[in-house]
């Protein structure tokens, strides 16, 4: 069994069909212990994780990240810590010596910590300008990267909550509103997952999916 990635501007690429061609490199075999049902996750959401995470975060991918020591590892902040995309971000960052902090829903809180984030914090009851306040309270100004997959409002937060000493970058998966400040030690990414089909590069990010 193998699995790929889907490609809007190619209708050879989309899942609504009985037979699908695409690029030989966006397209890799499954491990034996992963089901088919299991594995349909992968090509969208996890190489979108896979894929942001470097090269636009610029983390080193496992295993070649070193062991940091808690008190020196980075942050990455998850807003949206329960979209799948988000679970698979959790658990490649932790293997890349990442710290996780994730915004969860209070449904949403309990796998996130599972899968490797180190603080989940439930966004109910809360407003905004509070979640992240409790960011850098819990992270003592060293959130260096950052992935929101919520949209505008969410993004211009994700902004308020970086290292006002370090140099940052900032993926906003969903948008980001063209009047939004950006601080000027952080710069913001566009990921253009349209990389994955067309350049065969990339295929070391799917790679690390079922490493």
């Amino acid at each position: 069994m193998t699995f790929s990635g889907t490609y809007y501007r190619d209708r050879r690429l989309g899942c609504f069909q009985q037979y699908v061609t695409g690029p030989a490199h966006t397209v890799l075999s499954l491990p034996l212990n992963l089901s088919f049902d299991s594995a349909a996750c992968l090509g969208v959401a996890g190489s979108t994780a896979a894929i942001t995470l470097r090269p636009w975060l610029e983390a080193p991918m496992a295993p070649a990240a070193p062991q940091l020591s808690s008190s020196t590892a980075e942050y990455l902040l998850l807003w949206g810590g329960s979209i799948v995309t988000e679970q698979f971000a959790i658990q490649i960052a932790t293997r890349c010596s990442l710290k996780v902090i994730a915004i969860t829903s209070s449904k949403t809180q309990s796998p996130a910590q599972p899968l490797g984030a180190h603080h989940a914090i439930s966004r109910n009851g809360k407003t905004e300008d509070e979640i992240v306040a409790e960011i850098r309270s819990i992270t003592r100004d060293n959130v260096a990267r950052a992935i929101d997959l919520v949209g505008t409002q969410t993004a211009n937060h994700c902004l308020k909550a970086f290292s006002a000493e370090k140099k940052c970058i900032f993926t906003p998966l969903a948008m980001i509103s063209s009047k939004a400040i950006i601080p000027e030690n952080v710069r913001v990414e566009i990921v253009e997952m349209k990389q994955f089909v067309l350049n065969p590069e990339s295929r070391v990010y799917a790679l690390e999916l079922i490493a």
